[in-house]
C-alpha cells in the first residue's frame, strides 16, 4: 500500500475502493514527493523520472476563502478564522450569521450540517443563548491549539460523533442513556453502542419525530440484511439480531462498571 508520511490521526484520510486494484494492476504508479518538471518530463524525490508528459493535473484541492465577506468578519486563513465550534463568528456584536460546513472529518458530514443549521435557527429565533465574546475565543484558541498539536498546522478537521453529539447538546437533542433505559432498553443501548444513525436526534428534545425510535431499531437490522425480504415466518433476522443485542448489552454493561470502578 501507500505509506503515510504522518500518523493516522493526524493527517488525512483517503477512501477510494479503486485505488489498490490500480495500483495492484500497474494501471496507476506510486510515486515519492515531486522534486521538479522538466520540457517534457517530471522528476521525483528518488531520482526517477516520468519522460513523455503530455499534461500534467494539480489535484490539490481547494483554498478556504470567504471572498464574499470582510475579513475582519471570515477571514481566508484558517489560522484566524475565529468561529466558535466551527459555526459561529465571536467578533459579532450579536448572532445574526453562522457558517454552515466549514469543516472536514472522516464519516458522513450532511448529518453534521442539519445540526449546524439547526443550532443556528435556534440562536436566530433566540431560542438558544451564546456564551459571551471571552468564553467563545478561550474555545476557540483552545480549539486552534488542538489542531496545531494534531495536524501541526490549523487544519478544520473535528472527529465526527463527538462533533456531533456536542452540536446536538446545544440543541438538547442527546438522547440521555439513562432516561431512555428506563424508556426502552433495546433503544438505548442501539444508540449507545451501536452504529450513529442521524435520527437518533430526533428522539428527543426540539422537533422530534414520532417515527424515529422504529426507524432507530430497524436500521441496524436493514444494515446488516440489506436485500432479505422481510417474512413474518422466518425468525432467523429476529434471531441474529437478538444475539448481537445481547452482545451490545453484555460490554456495554461491563464497560459502565469498569468505567465507575476507575
Amino acid at each position: 500500500g501507500l505509506a503515510c508520511p504522518a500518523e493516522p490521526l493526524k493527517h488525512s484520510v483517503m477512501a477510494n475502493d479503486e485505488i489498490g486494484y490500480r495500483l495492484a494492476t500497474g494501471q496507476v504508479l506510486a510515486k515519492p514527493q515531486l522534486a521538479r518538471f522538466t520540457q517534457h518530463a517530471a522528476r521525483f524525490a528518488d531520482g526517477s523520472t516520468v519522460d513523455g508528459l503530455d499534461a500534467v493535473v494539480f489535484a490539490t484541492g481547494f483554498g478556504l476563502k470567504f471572498s464574499f465577506m470582510d475579513e475582519s468578519i471570515l477571514p481566508n486563513n484558517p489560522a484566524e478564522l475565529e468561529l466558535y465550534k466551527l459555526v459561529f463568528p465571536a467578533g459579532l456584536t450579536k448572532p445574526t450569521l453562522s457558517v454552515i460546513g466549514c469543516l472536514s472529518t472522516v464519516g458522513a458530514h450532511p448529518p453534521i450540517y442539519e445540526l449546524q443549521a439547526r443550532w443556528a435557527v435556534r440562536v436566530f429565533l433566540g431560542l438558544s443563548a451564546l456564551p459571551d465574546k471571552e468564553t467563545m475565543l478561550k474555545r476557540i484558541r483552545a480549539d486552534r491549539l488542538e489542531l496545531k498539536q494534531r495536524f501541526g498546522h490549523v487544519k478544520l478537521q473535528l472527529l465526527n460523533l463527538p462533533y456531533r453529539d456536542e452540536i446536538a447538546e446545544e440543541i438538547g437533542v442527546k438522547p440521555s442513556f439513562w432516561r431512555l433505559v428506563l424508556r426502552d432498553p433495546k433503544l438505548a443501548f442501539l444508540c449507545y453502542f451501536g452504529p450513529a444513525f442521524p435520527v437518533q436526534y430526533r428522539l428527543v428534545g426540539p422537533h422530534p419525530w414520532s417515527g424515529a425510535a422504529d426507524h432507530a431499531k430497524a436500521a441496524l437490522s436493514n444494515t446488516l440484511y440489506p436485500f432479505k425480504l422481510p417474512n413474518p415466518d422466518n425468525k432467523q433476522s429476529s434471531f441474529a439480531l437478538a444475539k448481537i443485542m445481547k452482545f451490545i448489552l453484555f460490554f456495554g454493561v461491563l464497560a459502565m462498571v469498569f468505567s465507575h470502578a476507575m
